[in-house]
């Protein structure tokens, strides 16, 4: 799933960006996407459905990304990478998990399915979601944090 804040131009939120280096203005961006998701990030921890594991809790962070061809920055919240978890189930069963591979399983639910090796199908699991209330309660909040420390970075990098 994906959701994503947009905003026509960056000029909208600080006059004339010409004038600046575009390294400047994705050093801004970068910040400001930082500082605006992280209120996202550990809401996004609490509302997640307590695990036997808890390896998807400890997973949910973001990773910030530039594109140097065309310049574009990118926040993608969500499971990383390099949680896996080896732990014990109540049955004394030893379990790899991979949060990056169940995720979405948890957050869109999953429809009833057979298993190979059982007789009946598995039922099946609700939705869970942990991401997307999150993102919708936080969208506004998110926007006008990242427009607030936008404008406050690119003054400080333009005065140095």
């Amino acid at each position: 799933m994906q959701y994503s804040l947009q905003f026509a131009s960056l000029e909208s939120l600080v006059g004339n960006l010409a004038s600046v280096k575009p390294a400047v203005v994705r050093q801004a961006v970068r910040s400001a996407l930082i500082t605006a998701t992280s209120p996202l990030i550990s809401d996004a921890k609490r509302a997640v459905h307590e695990s036997e594991s808890g390896a998807l809790k400890r997973s949910i962070g973001r990773k910030v990304k530039t594109y140097p061809s065309t310049g574009s920055v990118v926040c993608a919240i969500g499971p990383r990478s390099g949680f896996k978890t080896t732990f014990q189930t109540k049955r004394g069963r030893k379990v790899l998990r991979n949060p990056t591979k169940y995720a979405h399983l948890v957050e869109g639910g999953t429809k009833s399915h057979a298993i190979p090796g059982w007789k009946k199908p598995h039922p099946g699991a609700r939705p869970k979601p942990f991401i997307e209330p999150v993102y919708k309660a936080q969208n506004q909040a998110v926007q006008a944090v990242f427009a607030e420390r936008f404008i406050e970075v690119i003054d400080r990098l333009i005065n140095k």
